[in-house]
């Protein structure tokens, strides 16, 4: 047997390659027609009522959906009730005239159904699924919830916390921040920028709740849409029946206006003090939902950053390694949708960024797409389309969106005919029509000292806080205490707190005043026991000046340990901080008047506070260096009773990356005696204060100083 060796073998299927017939060099065939897709018809009939009814019927599967969508939504907020429209829907499973939200639950888990409610930009929807045999029970259900909610005041507040510590939660993270400062930024004063602030959820009543209801739940221009294992005739019929005693009527229609319009580019740098990343958005409102040129649009913004195939990924990513994703995206709406690009990149690269992105999309405006490109596209919008119209539900939500958007309904059919007749130069039609380089927002969160010099050449920069409120650059600089602070008057004192989350106590805190081991210092102790979560801190300052010593951390969760051992000398932080991944090495200039750790909170004790005062002074944060201005408003007296007792304080609001509401006694020193974090559904209370371990009783406060209103 003869063996082929490996040059032999090398040699061979060189030779094969070369003598390769001429079809296989040719290039690729031309695709092959589309294969249909099987678009089950749908049926329509109209109520007494004048609420119209979509049917998709499928009967392979007994299961039956049906969603009830009214105009509205969050556009008809009223702009100092922001959240009222989803408030109004997510109380209707609550209670009703005739049932309570126990009641509702329990009769809706025995049919084994599923009945929800939300609002969102345009409308609000109403949704009821269950197996064929229980759906008129369903019905009867979704039709009391919508015809007869009872709103009662018990549910509201706890949907109200339930909200605000959600908008809490949220209010801490970046990318939602960047979400936020890009829809106020792109439409100012029209009812797509309008946003949910705890201020707007805390006005909301139950006066509103009910007038909301009676004046957008009406039938004139609602639509039910009902898919599954049912026909046009009997689900008309079900309806009919159930929402007999629905007046008929139209909501009121909305009026939109412009969204906010600018000539030249606009860079808007929301500060997030310490902060390493910058959250970049770039963007701008383009053409209403009905507009022709959104399919083109579409498939355009596909290849600028649809997917990890799209170009600011590869680029960004892949070529640069700016950021682990770059993205773009188009979103449709009722009245004007809006282009967004973005991107989450170190601090250092910022401005670079924001350069290649905005590149990106001039080239998108000003170059014919490729083919390859092109295809890639057409072939993956093409492709993926029929798994969002495989059951009845997706083809019924279809037919929805496009109702409420004003588009024929032939627009679903004709969808990959219209992606598959596309060329490159409708492509760059599109684009350079509806994205323009004079009307971009740029919106990037991060810590404003660090990037203010990077964005400078994109446009006149406006620097705000979380709230969109302005903040003042000079004001970010350390320059040292507003007034001075004397910490004299303390004397050792021990502080003991309940942690409470959203009610519920999750913890304990604890915060001791001593005598510091070197003369003329005093030494500030605390620990929190968080769950599996100690943390315990300590740092040591002079009296009278309070400046700084030393401090140190331990933080214990599991099996992980944390800490840090710093001293202050010569005006330098230095020490090391010892993380999971090995010890760090600090070395730290302190800025004149700097505040280190829980010196913070002992600022408040011994402030001269007034109403009405803003006090300010540098802050620093020990392991990161990261340094900031805080600010100490009072913002008024309130009467405040904890566990500890009933106290006269001055509510003082602190601004910065910790940013918190306290309520410190009137009596000097000004003990907090409750506080409340910015960012967390987390309320902090004084359960009782006496003299520090080792102090005679006459050395601190008694457990009652200050009740009763007095005013030190």
């Amino acid at each position: 047997m003869n063996t082929v060796r490996g040059p032999g073998l090398l040699a061979a299927l060189t030779a094969l390659a070369l003598a390769a017939p001429a079809w296989a060099q040719q290039a690729p065939p031309e695709p092959l027609p589309l294969d249909p897709v099987e678009f089950p018809p749908f049926e329509e009939r109209a109520l007494a009522s004048g609420a119209r009814v979509l049917v998709v019927s499928q009967s392979e599967v007994p299961f039956i959906t049906v969603t009830l969508v009214f105009p509205g939504g969050q556009v008809a907020d009223p702009v100092d009730r922001v959240g009222l429209a989803d408030m109004t829907a997510g109380l209707l499973p609550r209670g009703t005239l005739t049932r309570s939200a126990d009641e509702i639950a329990e009769a809706v888990d025995f049919l084994g159904a599923n009945v929800t409610a939300s609002a969102s930009s345009d409308w609000t929807s109403v949704s009821a699924s269950s197996v064929t045999q229980v759906f008129p029970e369903v019905i009867g259900i979704m039709a009391d919830l919508v015809l007869n909610p009872s709103f009662p005041g018990d549910e509201l507040e706890l949907q109200r916390v339930r909200t605000l510590s959600g908008l809490q939660a949220s209010l801490a993270q970046p990318a939602t921040l960047a979400e936020r400062g890009f829809i106020r930024a792109v439409y100012g004063d029209h009812p797509y920028g309008k946003l949910e602030t705890p201020a707007t959820i805390q006005a909301i009543d139950r006066a509103s709740v009910v007038d909301y209801h009676a004046t957008w739940y009406r039938p004139g221009r609602a639509i039910f849409i009902v898919a599954g294992d049912i026909t046009a005739d009997r689900a008309a019929e079900l309806l009919e029946g159930a929402f007999a005693g629905w007046s008929p009527g139209d909501a009121p229609d909305v009026e939109y206006g412009l969204p906010a319009m600018r000539a030249a580019p606009e860079v808007v740098l929301v500060h997030q003090p310490g902060s390493v990343q910058a959250v970049v958005r770039v963007g701008h409102t383009v053409m209403r939902g009905p507009h022709a040129d959104w399919t083109a649009l579409s498939v355009a913004n596909h290849v600028l950053g649809g997917g990890p195939s799209g170009r600011l990924f590869k680029i960004l990513r892949e070529e640069k390694g700016l950021t682990y994703g770059s993205y773009s995206q188009v979103s449709r709406r009722r009245d004007r949708g809006f282009f967004q690009a973005q991107a989450e990149v170190r601090n250092e690269v910022a401005g670079e960024a924001v350069n290649e992105l905005l590149s990106q999309i001039e080239r998108l405006r000003t170059e014919m797409i490729g083919p390859d490109e092109m295809r890639d596209a057409q072939d993956f919008l093409v492709g993926s389309f029929p798994l969002q119209i495989e059951t009845p539900q997706q083809i019924a939500g279809q037919v929805t969106t496009n109702r409420l958007l004003g588009l024929p309904d032939s627009a679903i059919a004709t969808y990959r005919e219209r992606v598959s007749a596309l060329g490159p130069q409708d492509l760059r039609d599109a684009a350079s029509s509806h994205l323009t380089a004079e009307s971009l927002a740029i919106v990037v969160v991060g810590d404003a000292t660090s990037l203010m010099g990077q964005l400078t050449a994109f446009g006149q920069v406006s620097v705000q806080d979380a709230q969109g409120r302005p903040v003042d650059m000079t004001a970010l600089v350390p320059a040292g205490r507003s007034e001075p602070l004397d910490a004299s008057g303390l004397s050792p004192i021990s502080l003991e707190y309940s942690v409470l989350f959203q009610g519920q106590a999750v913890g304990s805190m604890t915060r001791t005043v001593a005598v510091g081991e070197a003369p003329g210092t005093l030494k500030f102790s605390g620990q929190a026991n968080l769950g599996p979560q100690t943390i315990v801190q300590s740092v040591t300052f002079t009296t009278p000046g309070f400046e700084p010593v030393a401090t140190d951390a331990t933080i214990t969760a599991g099996p992980q340990t944390m800490g840090m051992d710093l001293t202050v000398e010569g005006g330098r932080l230095t020490g090391t901080v010892d993380a999971p991944t090995g010890p760090t090495d600090v070395d730290i200039e302190l800025p004149e008047g700097a505040l280190l750790g829980d010196m913070v909170e002992l600022a408040v004790w011994i402030a001269d506070l007034q109403e009405g005062k803003v006090l300010r002074a540098p802050s620093v944060q020990p392991q990161t260096g990261a340094t900031e201005v805080l600010t100490f408003t009072v913002t008024g007296m309130e009467e405040v009773t904890v566990p500890a007792g009933t106290f006269m304080t001055y509510r003082v609001e602190v601004g910065g990356s910790d940013a918190q509401t306290v309520w410190a006694r009137v009596e000097s020193p000004h003990i907090l005696v409750r506080l409340e974090p910015a960012a967390q559904p987390v309320v902090i209370e004084l359960v009782s204060m006496g003299p520090a371990e080792g102090t005679t009783p006459g050395a601190a406060p008694s457990a009652t100083s200050g009740a009763g209103g007095g005013d030190g």
